[in-house]
This record gives structure tokens, sequence and C-alpha cells, in this order.
């Protein structure tokens, strides 16, 4: 099964073209990342501006957000192969990605 690079505009774009941003309850999206900074990080204010702009995005769809952070590798690792992660940010594109993992529009 295809894991996704889920991004802050598919998501809310998902969740409006199914009405679901004034119907959801509250549901929790896990993500891994990576300390780079000021992008992401554990220690940084916000987890850094793309968890908060991430964040933001995904509570006005109806979803809490939870960034977990990892060495690089095991980050990809979790979020191809451990059903607990939807996906993992930030990411560039690579041809060898795209046959696990579904890309979005650049963001930050």
């Amino acid at each position: 099964m295809m894991k996704r690079l889920i991004s802050l505009v598919i998501g809310l774009a998902l969740a409006m073209d199914f009405g679901m941003h004034s119907a959801v309850i509250a549901e929790t999206v896990y993500l891994t990342s990576l300390d780079w900074p000021p992008y992401t990080g554990k220690k940084l204010k916000q987890q850094g501006a793309s968890v908060a702009v991430a964040k933001a995005v995904f509570k006005a769809a109806g979803y809490d957000l939870v960034v977990e952070f990892y060495p690089w590798k095991r980050a990809v690792d979790l979020a191809k192969d451990d059903p607990k992660y939807a996906g993992y940010f930030p990411e560039y594109y690579a041809a060898e990605l795209a046959q696990n993992f579904t890309f979005s529009e650049p963001i930050g």
C-alpha cells in the first residue's frame, strides 16, 4: 500500500472538498520529521516554521497534527512502514521515493 506524503495544501483541500471543515470531530494525524532548523525541529519554537504552518492548516481542516522527530532515515522508514504515520516532511522530490510516496506541491 502506498503511503502518502501529506501536505498542508492537499490536507486542507481534501477536507474542504468533502465538506469536513465544519463536520469533523478532531482526528489526529501523525507525521514524522527531522531536526532541520528553521523549518522543523523538536526544540524549536512551535517545532519550527513549517510545523507551525502545518499544524494551523490541519487544525483549520478539523485535524490535530502531531509531528514526531527522528533521525532522517528512521523518519522516512517509519512513514513508509508504520501505519501510525500518514507521511513525513519536509522532502525534495526524487523519482525513487515516488514509488512509495505521493508528493505534494512544495511548501515552506
